[in-house]
């Protein structure tokens, strides 16, 4: 069944700020730090990232995708935050 015929796009809403994060961290302290998390490693990247806001007093910011990889000692995280306006 074709579906998509049946979609109306609503005017778009512009009430959020989209904000890239970029955050390098140690790998061994990262695992340790997700350890308990469980073994999905983009869920294990966003919740890190959750973490990492909240310590910083930035829980306004909503994590959305983040980007991981391992760079030499580091994992590098790319992370998309949007803050409500």
């Amino acid at each position: 069944m074709d579906i998509f015929h049946l979609v109306e796009e609503m005017a778009p809403l512009e009430n959020v700020r989209v904000v890239h994060r970029q955050l390098r961290v140690p790998r061994e302290e990262y695992y340790q730090h997700i350890a308990a998390c469980g073994d999905d490693f983009e869920e294990n990247a966003q919740i890190f990232v959750q973490d990492y806001l909240k310590q910083r007093d930035d829980e306004l910011g909503i994590v959305g995708m983040v980007r991981s990889w391992e760079e030499g000692d580091w994992v590098l995280l790319d992370a998309t935050l949007r803050y409500p306006q």
